[in-house]
C-alpha cells in the first residue's frame, strides 16, 4: 500500500509516516519512486506506538517537541 493509505489505516499523518522513515523506524520498499508499505512495516509500527504514546501522554504537541529536543541535547552532551 502507498503512504497515504498506510497513514490513514494507522491513523497517522503522512508527515508522521515520513518522519518515521527518516528516523529509520520503518523501512518501506521503494518502487517507481514511491514507497510501498507491507506487513513488515505494520509490525514495526506495533513496536513504535507504545513508545510514542509514552512520550505523548498528556502533553501538547509543542511541549512534546521541546521535551524530545531537550532530551536529545542532553543525551549527546555527555
Amino acid at each position: 500500500m502507498k503512504v497515504g493509505r498506510f497513514a490513514e489505516t494507522n491513523r497517522l499523518s503522512i508527515d508522521a509516516v515520513r518522519h518515521y522513515i527518516d528516523l529509520g523506524l520503518i523501512f518501506p520498499e521503494k518502487k517507481g519512486g514511491q514507497y510501498v508499505f507491507d506487513e513488515r512495516c505494520q509490525e514495526d509500527l506495533k513496536l513504535i506506538f507504545p513508545i510514542r504514546k509514552r512520550f505523548m501522554r498528556g502533553k501538547s504537541k509543542k511541549s512534546r517537541r521541546c521535551r524530545l529536543f531537550h532530551q536529545d541535547n542532553y543525551s549527546t552532551a555527555s
